[in-house]
């Protein structure tokens, strides 16, 4: 077997294979804690871990389970299958209809609810019964992440898209330090029209409460695209030149993140980079006696615009863990 065929059955797996089922599977790790901590955890009347713990259970099937400590009241519950409507959007965004029907079939789509299972005991006596906690909030959900991966779209300008890829360290549960890169097409962002741009940069994504978040930073930016002269220009009778810029400048934006255990749901509502110092400027097919003050006029208008770049309702899907 030579290596494109060998190359075709990798791209050919991935490309069908359904998302959930690659990062899910048929079984969860559910947690378990309990108020006093060291109760035991029974999984159909078999002794399993003791609380904080998790454990790795079948999707397949309900599971029952009980929570006992000496001294308190026993909590039995049942966790109960459902679909877990989080992996629809990955699987129609990465694998279309065929990676949706082959998640039915392998049942990949089941999670086991309600999780995490946080317990309050009451002692022995007492009249309230032993009662399950609240579910965490976000702001616990992100308690013991230490990196996500995220891969999304973007609409940029105008008429524009992107595509992206994030790296993040959380720093704590409130801050995640966020490496991210970029690809963007758009038709008209004046004063270049055509554009073709490429973003690397490094921020800081602060969590304000809940799943609002701030973020700040900064990183350059490539652009090329076609710059237009003007009818009554002196210069190439009106022409285009292709243009290729290399901006340094700051990066803010505001949006939501969402966790449901490691799948995580980003949507940051806007994000504009202001460019404040041309790195670089090379301008396409200028020559002769007219070059300079060519440059000179393609630079005063890319000056006076500033180049801002928009991003809109950038949708972003991962895993933190």
């Amino acid at each position: 077997m030579n290596r494109l065929t060998i190359f075709i059955a990798i791209a050919a797996a991935l490309l069908l294979s359904g998302c959930a089922t690659v990062f899910n599977g048929t079984t969860e790790t559910v947690k378990f804690s309990s108020d006093p901590p060291q109760a035991e955890v029974l999984i159909d009347g078999r002794p399993a871990c003791k609380t904080p713990c998790a454990l790795e259970l079948s999707t397949r099937a309900p599971v029952q389970l009980a929570i006992t400590r000496p001294g308190f009241q026993t909590f039995d519950l049942t966790l109960q299958r459902e679909v877990n409507l989080w992996w629809i959007a990955p699987d129609l965004m990465f694998g279309g209809i065929l990676a949706l029907l082959i998640d039915g079939v392998l049942e990949s789509w089941y999670t086991l609810h309600p999780s995490p299972i946080r317990v309050a005991l009451s002692p022995q006596g007492f009249p309230e019964p032993s009662t399950l906690m609240p579910p965490p909030t976000e702001l616990e959900m992100r308690q013991d992440k230490e990196l996500e991966l995220l891969g999304g779209i973007f609409e940029r300008g105008i008429i524009g898209i992107g595509g992206s890829a994030t790296l993040g360290f959380y720093l704590s549960p409130e801050v995640i330090l966020e490496l991210t890169t970029d690809a963007s097409a758009s038709l008209f962002i004046p004063p270049l029209t055509g554009q073709i741009g490429f973003y690397t940069g490094a921020h800081f994504k602060a969590f304000s409460e809940g799943s609002l978040y701030f973020t700040a930073g900064g990183g350059f930016q490539q652009t090329f695209g076609q710059f237009q002269f003007d009818d009554s220009s002196p210069f190439n009778d009106g022409g285009t030149v292709g243009v290729r810029l290399t901006d340094i400048g700051p990066r803010f934006g505001i949006g939501n993140q969402w966790q449901d255990d490691t799948l995580t749901v980003s949507v940051e509502w806007f994000s504009l980079f202001i460019p404040v110092h041309t790195q670089s400027l090379q301008i396409d097919d200028l020559s002769g006696s007219q070059a300079a003050p060519q440059r000179d006029a393609i630079l005063s208008e890319l000056d006076s615009a500033l180049r801002p770049t928009l991003r809109l309702l950038h949708v972003q899907l991962g895993l933190s863990f």
